[in-house]
């Protein structure tokens, strides 16, 4: 695949990076303040699972177990490590630090999306994928004290570093890093397991001799499997200091969403999610009725993922380590027992994926190069509708994280 390495950024195309970031952060604050306003109460700014984080990141893992016997060693260490620092920095309210985190994590997302899609296509398509990916509405953990922004981050990173830069060290470095993201982030060295094998055989077909001289194959015997020290480290913290080193998979249990279900078909959770949804949408307020479109909107975006994984195999000339690990981790949730309790939390599990079809979303929207000027408005005007669109739900989702007052 060609990919363009020169596309180092302008002024304005960071000017662009901090507006895209500003705009998300106003829709969420706009569902922050209006709980107060609407919902007459006083937002919680560390509802579900950003109670956990905070917990790690002020007093560390414990035994402490929830209601519902859940513990915080279900949850990786790299968010709250950077929530603390930001804390004792800034030395402020959580929500801040909270926002300052995430802010910093989603905004090196942006800035390595950008370079990707530059490197992979062009410019303008990078743009247009950045509006579209950040007010997606499940977007919103991106800001709201979940690891799902350190998580993105270190999947963009790593494939800039891998793809772009093709420098294996930092490569592995992000894969490390996203392995102390999410339980499943050591996922993605597959996606680099992948990758050397195919430029291994690239060498092999062009050099007919398998064993020359090869930087690839050589970093695939000796120095691949340096992507599981963060997880060695973390387990062994674990061990010494709670005298279980697989304590966190112990704790998952807890949620039960990690478990194989031999008896059932693949996918049966998974699907079940969907329906289960649907079937309750009418247990939902007036105010929290727009997540109808949500699901049906996340239906679209489903069906044009399974699209860009056939038109990525189809055209190799288009797919990219990203296509890569957007299908190592669908094939991952379809065949585990994942129950996600909703919709909205299987939206954040799968922002990853969803990486993989905003691309043919954005192609969509960019137009042809000879197409008729009457289409090229109309699409245009449907972009801004379906930003419009995502806005919105983006700020309804905003706004019924802040009224629950669980803390999980």
């Amino acid at each position: 695949m060609w990919i363009n390495k020169k596309n180092n950024l302008t002024l304005n195309e960071l000017r662009f990076l901090f507006a895209c970031l500003s705009y998300a952060l106003l829709l969420l604050l706009a569902g922050y303040f209006s709980v107060n306003y609407f919902a007459h109460m006083a937002p919680n700014p560390t509802a579900w699972d950003t109670g956990w984080y905070k917990t790690i990141a002020l007093h560390g893992y414990s035994f402490a177990k929830n209601s519902l016997g859940q513990q915080n060693f279900a949850f990786f260490p790299l968010y709250p490590i950077a929530l603390s620092i930001i804390q004792h920095i800034l030395n402020s309210r959580m929500i801040y630090s909270i926002i300052v985190t995430s802010s910093l994590f989603t905004f090196g997302s942006m800035f390595f999306l950008y370079k990707n899609i530059s490197a992979f296509y062009d410019k303008k398509l990078a743009k247009i994928v950045l509006l579209l990916f950040f007010t997606y509405p499940f977007a919103i953990y991106l800001f709201n004290g979940y690891s799902e922004a350190a998580w993105i981050f270190s999947i963009l990173a790593f494939v800039y570093f891998l793809e772009v830069k093709k420098n294996y060290f930092m490569s592995i470095l992000f894969i490390n890093l996203a392995s102390l993201a999410r339980p499943y982030g050591i996922l993605i060295g597959t996606a680099m397991f992948c990758y050397l094998l195919k430029e291994i055989y690239i060498n092999y077909r062009a050099n007919k001799e398998l064993f020359v001289t090869s930087r690839e194959l050589n970093f695939l015997l000796c120095w691949l499997p340096l992507s599981f020290l963060s997880l060695q480290l973390f387990t062994s913290y674990l061990w010494l200091k709670f005298d279980d080193p697989l304590i966190f998979w112990h704790a998952l249990e807890g949620w039960a969403k990690y478990r194989s279900y031999r008896p059932h078909f693949p996918g049966r959770v998974f699907y079940k999610t969907f329906t289960d949804s649907l079937t309750s949408i009418h247990k939902f307020s007036d105010l929290a009725r727009p997540i109808l479109w949500a699901i049906l909107y996340f239906y679209i975006c489903l069906s044009a993922i399974v699209l860009k994984i056939f038109r990525s195999l189809l055209k190799r000339d288009n797919f990219n380590t990203l296509d890569t690990v957007g299908i190592i981790l669908l094939i991952y949730f379809i065949y585990i027992k994942f129950n996600s309790n909703s919709l909205i939390n299987l939206g954040r599990h799968l922002l990853p994926v969803y990486l993989t079809s905003v691309i043919i979303l954005a192609n969509f929207f960019r137009g042809e190069p000879h197409s008729s000027p009457i289409v090229d408005n109309l699409k245009k005007l449907f972009f801004v509708v379906v930003i419009f669109f995502q806005s919105y739900l983006f700020t309804i989702f905003s706004f019924r994280f802040y009224t629950v007052q669980w803390v999980s």
